[in-house]
């Protein structure tokens, strides 16, 4: 099945997906955003620690659900008595709770400036490698 996959996410979030806990995410990097912009409330989406670029055949992650989605933005404001500095930061908030374990089939879509799609298909616990 195609899911839109979100990469790069930390280890403590996949065992915590692992373990099947609703979990809200922080999404920063561009490569995500653009394909956060991609999915609405009750997509299911492929999540892995693999860096795009490493993305491949047999990939293993998690399969979730989108619970929530949120676009946020973060300003700072720095100084002193001469001179002020602003930085505007947009970020995306995904909530997912956890289907089940999946390895993707095929890369449908790995371009720069597209959401990087898979085809993904659920695991079993017991599948061997």
């Amino acid at each position: 099945m195609e899911h839109i996959a979100l990469t790069s996410i930390s280890n403590n979030v996949i065992t915590d997906l692992k373990n099947h806990v609703l979990r809200t995410i922080e999404f920063r990097s561009p490569h995500n955003f653009i394909s956060i912009l991609n999915i609405n409330v009750g997509d299911i989406v492929f999540l892995t620690h693999s860096n795009p670029e490493d993305i491949a055949i047999g990939t293993s992650g998690i399969i979730a659900q989108v619970k929530n989605r949120s676009i946020v933005m973060h300003k700072t404001i720095q100084g002193n008595h001469s001179h002020y500095e602003e930085q505007e930061v947009m970020i995306a908030r995904v909530q997912f709770t956890t289907i089940g374990m999946g390895r993707i089939h095929r890369i449908e879509c790995n371009e720069l400036g597209k959401a990087l799609l898979v085809d993904a298909n659920e695991i079993a616990c017991f599948d061997a490698r």
